[in-house]
C-alpha cells in the first residue's frame, strides 16, 4: 500500500487506527466513545445548570431540585475525571506509538541509479516490500529494536572498582590513540599501514575499519569519533558502486554486521537503510539451485560472483553457517523476510543431509553434501558455523520458535562431539585439535592415512567463550550436569589460550601451537593483533566472576602497549619469540572491531553490553537479543 506520494506507509497507517497531526495513533472507535459521552454529559448538565426558567412551584421542589443539581454535578465532576484519565492513557499510548513509529518506519529511500551489469541488461534495486508478517512459515514479531535497551548498554547502573576503571581508562586510550592514527593516514579507506603511515584497501575502498569500529567507538563515549566514522557511511551507497569484488562472508560480518550493531545501539536510521542496500546486494550471491550456498565472492556493483578457484566448487562451513545473526537482523528490523530466509536455507539443506552427525567437516559441496575430503576442527573454516548455531538460539530470546528451527540443539549435539573427538587432554593441559578423515575411525579406510593434527590455532580460542556462553544462556536447553561439564572444559581451555600468550617473550601469542604430550610448542610465530583470547577472556569472566580473567587480560594489554604500539596506531608482530619484535606493517579493523572492544568491557561493569540483552557477532558487533 502507497501514499500518494508514492512512499510506503509506515506500518502503524496498516494497523486500526488514525494519525494525529503530532503523528500519533488513536482508535477511532474508542475517540467517537469519549467524544458521544462528554456530549451527553455536557447537555445534560446545560439542561440542569439552567434551571433558572423553570417554574418552580413550591419551597419543596426547589430544595428537590437543587438536591438533583448537587447529585449530577458530582456526577459530572467524576465523568470528567474519567474522560481526563482517558485522555492521558490514551496520550501516552500515542506517545509510546509515536516512538516506534520512529524508530522502525520503512519509508522508501531515495531511488537508486539503474546501473549496467557488465554491459548486458541491467540492475534495478526494488523499493522496499510491505512487513509480510512470515519468518520461514512461522510468525513473525515486531521490530526488535528497543530504545531502552540500547540507552542501557553504555552501563550506568552497576559500580566498577577503582583498579578496573583505571584499566578499562587505558583501553580507551589506545582505542583513540588506534583512531587518530586511521582519521590522519587512512581516513575513509579501509585499513591503515602504521608504520609507513599508508593504506590498505582490500574492502574495496568502503572505509572497512570505520565501519568495524564505529559500534567501538560508541560504547567506549567517544562521541567526536563516533561523528567521524558516521561521515565515512554517508556516502555508502555510492562507494559500493566502486567497489571491487569482495569475499561475501568478510561483508557479512564487517560491514552487514557493523551496519546493524550500530543502528541497533543509536537508533539511527542511516545505518539500517545502508544495511539494508547493502543485504539487498549480498543476496544476489546465493543460488537459485541446490541449497541455496552462497558465492565466495560477490562484486557489489555488477552483482557477479564466484568461488576462489582453490575451493572449486566447494563451500566452506564457516562461510555459509556464519550469516545467520546479521541476516536475522536485517530482516526482523526491515520487516522483508527474504534476508532470513536465503540465509537459512543452506543450514536447513545441510542439516537435513547430515542429521545424525552434529560436528560437521569444514567442505561442502552445492547439494549439501559433505565434499570428499573429511576435515573436523574448531578453528579456520569451520569455527563461527559452531559460534552461530547458540548465538542465533541466543539472539532469537522469547521468539526461538518463529526462526530458529534446530540450532539450539544442533549445537549441543556438536559440543558433545567436539568433547569427544576434538578435546585433547594430557595432564592438566587441554587444547581443541584437528582431526582429518571420519571421526569413526572404524569406518576410515585403511589404506589411506589420516592422521589427527595435534595442532590448535589461536582461532579456536573463542570456543571456550563460546561454551561459557552457552551455559550461562542456555540454561532451559542443557542439563545442569552438562552446564557444568561446559564451563570446566571452557575454563581449561582458556588456560590453554592464555599459555600461548605467556610462554613467548614478548607475551604475545602466535597464530598456531603444537601439542606433545602436555608440551606446547609454537608452530606460526606470527601475531595479527587477534581478539579470540581476550573474547573469552571477557566472557569467562563475566559467567564465573574469577579476577584471574581480568589479570590474564591486562597482561595481554600491556604487551600489545609494549611491542605493537607505534606512533601511528598499532601493528602486528611478525615473531612473538624475538625481541625486538619486528613489525608486519598491518592494523586490522578487527583490531578496533574486536580486540579493544573485549579488552573494555572485560574491564568494564558487566551491565556495559550486557550479555543479557546483547549478543555479539562474529566480529564482535552487538546485535538485540529479542
Amino acid at each position: 500500500m502507497k501514499a500518494m506520494d508514492g512512499k510506503v506507509l509506515p506500518r502503524s497507517r496498516r494497523s486500526p487506527g488514525w494519525r494525529f497531526l503530532g503523528g500519533g495513533v488513536v482508535n477511532p472507535f474508542l475517540f467517537f466513545g469519549l467524544v458521544l459521552a462528554l456530549a451527553a454529559v455536557f447537555y445534560m448538565s446545560e439542561a440542569i445548570i439552567d434551571h433558572r426558567t423553570i417554574e418552580l412551584q413550591n419551597e419543596s421542589e426547589k430544595e428537590q431540585l437543587f438536591v438533583k443539581i448537587n447529585e449530577l454535578q458530582e456526577t459530572l465532576k467524576k465523568e470528567r475525571e474519567v474522560a481526563r484519565r482517558k485522555v492521558e492513557a490514551s496520550a501516552e499510548k500515542t506517545e509510546h506509538l509515536e516512538e516506534v513509529l520512529r524508530s522502525t518506519s520503512t519509508e522508501a529511500l531515495p531511488p537508486m541509479k539503474i546501473l549496467p551489469r557488465n554491459g548486458i541488461g541491467a540492475v534495478q534495486v526494488r523499493e522496499r516490500p510491505p512487513f509480510r508478517g512470515e519468518a520461514l512459515g512461522k510468525s513473525w514479531p515486531t521490530p526488535g529494536y528497543r530504545k531502552a535497551v540500547a540507552a542501557r548498554a553504555r552501563g550506568g547502573g552497576e559500580a566498577n572498582d577503582r583498579g578496573s576503571e583505571e584499566r578499562r581508562a587505558a583501553v580507551r586510550d589506545a582505542m583513540k590513540h588506534a583512531w587518530r592514527g586511521y582519521r590522519k593516514y587512512a581516513f575513509g579507506e579501509d585499513e591503515l599501514e602504521p608504520v609507513t603511515k599508508t593504506t590498505a584497501n582490500d574492502f574495496g575502498h568502503l572505509g572497512a575499519t570505520a565501519i568495524d569500529a564505529i559500534d567501538t567507538l560508541w560504547i567506549m563515549g567517544l562521541e567526536d569519533e563516533y561523528k567521524e566514522a558516521r561521515e565515512v557511511m554517508t556516502g555508502f551507497r555510492e562507494k559500493m558502486m566502486g567497489a571491487t569484488p569482495l569475499s561475501t562472508f568478510e561483508c557479512t560480518i564487517r560491514l552487514l554486521g557493523g551496519f546493524m550493531s550500530v543502528y541497533y545501539l543509536t537508533g539511527d536510521k542511516l545505518f539500517l537503510d545502508n544495511a539494508r542496500d547493502l543485504g539487498d546486494r549480498l543476496l544476489s550471491a546465493y543460488a537459485k539451485d541446490g541449497v541455496g550456498m552462497p558465492s565466495g565472492f560477490i562484486s557489489l556493483k555488477s552483482l557477479d560472483h564466484f568461488n576462489a578457484n582453490w575451493l572449486r566448487d566447494n563451500h566452506l562451513l564457516a562461510e555459509f553457517g556464519t550469516t545467520q545473526l546479521e541476516f536475522y537482523a536485517l530482516s526482523r528490523e526491515t520487516g522483508d523476510m527474504k534476508y532470513a530466509e536465503a540465509s537459512a536455507k543452506p543450514l536447513i539443506g545441510v542439516h537435513k543431509r547430515n542429521n545424525a552427525q552434529y560436528l560437521l567437516s569444514t567442505h561442502f559441496l552445492s547439494s549439501g553434501e559433505v565434499a570428499t575430503e573429511e576435515t573436523y576442527t574448531m578453528g579456520a573454516m569451520a569455527d563461527s558455523y559452531y559460534e552461530y548455531l547458540l548465538k542465533a538460539w541466543v539472539q532469537a530470546g522469547a521468539h526461538r520458535g518463529d526462526m530458529v528451527h534446530d540450532t539450539g540443539k544442533r549445537w549441543e549435539g556438536a559440543m558433545d562431539e567436539m568433547i569427544k573427538y576434538l578435546l585433547y587432554k594430557q595432564k592438566s593441559l587441554s587444547a581443541l585439535i584437528e582431526v582429518r578423515g571420519p571421526l569413526d575411525k572404524e569406518k576410515a579406510n585403511p589404506a589411506i592415512p589420516t592422521p589427527n593434527l595435534d595442532e590448535m590455532n589461536h582461532l579456536a580460542c573463542f570456543a571456550p567463550g563460546m561454551l561459557a556462553l552457552g551455559a550461562h544462556k542456555a540454561k532451559d536447553l542443557l542439563s545442569k550436569r552438562k552446564q557444568d561439564q561446559y564451563l570446566r572444559v571452557a575454563e581449561d581451555l582458556t588456560h590453554t589460550c592464555y599459555l600461548f600468550y605467556n610462554m613467548t617473550a614478548t607475551g604475545l601469542a602466535g597464530e598456531t601451537y603444537d601439542f606433545i604430550s602436555d608440551k606446547i610448542l609454537i608452530h606460526d610465530r606470527h601475531n595479527m593483533l587477534r581478539p579470540e583470547a581476550v573474547e573469552s577472556l571477557m566472557i569467562l569472566y563475566r559467567v564465573t566472576g574469577k579476577n584471574k580473567y581480568r589479570e590474564w587480560g591486562w597482561e595481554i594489554f600491556q604487551a600489545i602497549e609494549k611491542h605493537c604500539k607505534v606512533e601511528a596506531g598499532y601493528s602486528g608482530v611478525r615473531d612473538v619469540t624475538q625481541e625486538p619484535a619486528e613489525l608486519d606493517n598491518k592494523m586490522q579493523s578487527w583490531f578496533l572491531a574486536e580486540t579493544l572492544k573485549y579488552l573494555y568491557l572485560l574491564f568494564s561493569p558487566t551491565d556495559v553490553v550486557s550479555l543479557d540483552e546483547w549478543v555479539f557477532n562474529t566480529e564482535a558487533h552487538p546485535l538485540m537479543i529479542w
